[in-house]
């Protein structure tokens, strides 16, 4: 019995010292601020004025995961009585997990690098202000890869480029590439 307690003791011991490793590896949490336009492949428009945010925690030297917000303007094409079309503008606003998978510790073992290159995910719902003929909630998800370049050891300029899907009623998946530019600050 005290043999095993012992064992249970020296294992727990080793995780710990282990996390201990990664939390002085990798600082934990991150803020990402940006703001972009859209570029979509489809004709019918663009988002303009687009403010998002990120905040995340670094699980371990690999895995990041946390919660995205956002706000912008969108717009959708609309017929009038007499057949003419005009855009009708929206507040829209943005929220959900996001996840990402960090490849440059697969190759390089060094938590001082200055660059980092990931892979994205996020999904979530877009609430519409007022809403599209009675859609007040839309889900979403968006793929892609991304890259943080750090000028301080907090402070960097990051960059996401990646596929972005929604399921959207009026219009057939509003599928759209997409292109993130900001600041990101990075802390234990």
């Amino acid at each position: 019995m005290n043999k095993s307690i012992f064992l249970i003791l020296i294992f727990i011991l080793g995780v710990i010292t282990l996390d201990a490793q990664e939390t002085n590896a990798y600082a934990k949490f991150r803020i990402r601020v940006s703001g972009w336009p859209t570029y979509s492949p489809k004709a019918h428009g663009k988002k303009y004025g687009y403010i998002n945010s990120e905040f995340s925690y670094r699980f371990n030297k690999l895995f990041e995961a946390g919660f995205s917000t956002g706000i912008y303007q969108d717009f959708k094409f609309e017929k009038d009585a007499a057949g003419n079309i005009f855009a009708n503008k929206h507040l829209l606003m943005h929220f959900g997990p996001h996840a990402n998978l960090h490849l440059i510790p697969f190759f390089i073992n060094n938590p001082k690098l200055r660059f980092d290159f990931y892979l994205a995910g996020k999904a979530g719902w877009k609430q519409y202000y007022p809403a599209f003929e009675n859609l007040k909630l839309a889900n979403y998800y968006f793929i892609g890869a991304g890259a943080s370049y750090f000028f301080t050891r907090n402070l960097g300029l990051y960059t996401e480029y990646g596929f972005k899907k929604a399921n959207v009623q009026w219009i057939n998946g509003n599928d759209a590439s997409e292109l993130r530019l900001g600041l990101v600050l990075k802390f234990l």
